[in-house]
């Protein structure tokens, strides 16, 4: 237990130190090809309502995303906390219907229609650092791990190459999720497909 968590601290230091490091015009070019390589994926394709995380300016950018999503007529369903260390996901038509909330993050106005994860098509889970068999490290409080831990939802995790690990230690509480998608490559768990 001990030596998970080190091995979860390390990966996630590691990998805020890598993007703190990035350039604004090297991280503007990754995020579009992660975000890329996700539209052009069959499940994302063929979703007709898409669960994904507002980015913060460490993660990758999801506005870009979003706004693909509204294009394309899907139904977008973004996350909100709530007080007793829970979250639920609210339908949102416009980027206009956000606000900052927990953790001075971007996250829907009160009184939107509340989203069924029943029908979610494909949910963005957001990760500091993964590993190949679809394992994320994010920030530690577990928001994502008990929202899908009795759902069969297929999820992708948005990451850049250089914080995807052979493998991060994990505990029976920490979700698997079924893609994960970088700039360079698109991995199905174990399969990697090159993009």
């Amino acid at each position: 237990m001990h030596l998970r968590f080190i091995i979860k601290k390390q990966a996630r230091l590691k990998s805020k130190c890598f993007r703190k490091n990035l350039s604004k015009d090297v991280k503007n070019d990754k995020d579009l090809k992660i975000i890329n390589n996700l539209t052009n994926l069959d499940c994302y394709k063929s979703a007709d309502s898409l669960f994904v995380y507002v980015s913060n300016p460490l993660e990758i950018n999801t506005i870009y995303l979003i706004e693909t999503a509204f294009n394309e007529g899907k139904r977008v369903a973004v996350p909100k906390c709530l007080s007793d260390n829970a979250m639920q996901f609210v339908y949102i038509t416009s980027l206009t219907q956000l606000k900052k909330g927990s953790f001075n993050i971007l996250e829907p106005m009160d009184n939107l229609p509340c989203a069924d994860i029943n029908d979610c098509s494909l949910m963005v889970v957001p990760a500091l650092a993964t590993d190949i068999f679809g394992y994320r490290v994010g920030y530690g409080k577990g928001y994502y791990d008990r929202y899908l831990c009795n759902n069969k939802t297929i999820t992708a995790i948005l990451c850049y190459e250089n914080n995807v690990y052979f493998k991060i230690f994990h505990n029976r509480h920490d979700y698997k999720c079924s893609y994960v998608i970088t700039e360079n490559n698109v991995k199905k768990r174990r399969v990697i497909e090159r993009g």
